[in-house]
């Protein structure tokens, strides 16, 4: 199951080679197209989930504490200093490839045991209870480098639509699009 990780470890390196092609204030500008949002948004959003996630990795699984997706502590300082971001993905980054090593090694495999998740998460808007979803350890890491590439894709048009500067040709494309289009 390193290979989970690997991939990770090389979708987090595609965000940072954008985030080192742009300056502090295209960091936190807001975009003109709606949402509305930001490079910076987009990326504490996302360095919050993938930190939640190798967190669970990282230790003992204890199943009093399931996986909050609605309470993911947001790290306001990724939001507004692009220094800061560019630390904290450094810091995942060698976190994974830490995890993947380990995997490697033949130490205590998480994600080979498919260690078993509660996960919590709101529904809709209206919804008082969160709704409990089983899942394991390698489906949320899954998760979390799958939901990482859609942000790029929002990503890059900010950054090549508004900015006009260019990212890696599979920055923000899924594997299947890009393999696809590789046959053509």
């Amino acid at each position: 199951m390193h290979a989970l990780l690997d991939i990770a470890v090389r979708v987090l390196a595609q965000l940072e080679g954008v985030l080192n092609g742009i300056d502090a204030s295209q960091y936190t500008r807001i975009s003109a197209q709606p949402p509305h949002s930001s490079i910076s948004k987009h990326v504490r959003h996302l360095l919050d989930r993938f930190e939640m996630v190798l967190g669970a990795l990282s230790r003992p699984y204890d199943p009093s504490r399931p996986l909050d997706l609605d309470n993911v502590p947001k790290d306001r300082a990724v939001q507004f200093d692009l220094d800061a971001a560019k630390r904290k993905l450094g810091a995942l980054i060698r976190e994974t490839e830490s995890i993947a090593e380990r995997e490697r090694s033949g130490g205590d495999s998480v994600l080979q045991r498919s260690t078993s998740v509660a996960i919590h998460a709101h529904a809709d808007i209206a919804g008082d209870a969160p709704v409990i979803v089983n899942s394991t350890l390698a489906r949320e890491l899954h998760f979390v480098i799958v939901h990482a590439i859609h942000h790029y894709a929002l990503i890059r048009v900010i950054v090549e639509g508004e900015m006009g500067i260019a990212v890696s040709e599979e920055f923000g494309r899924g594997w299947t699009t890009q393999r696809r289009d590789s046959k053509l």
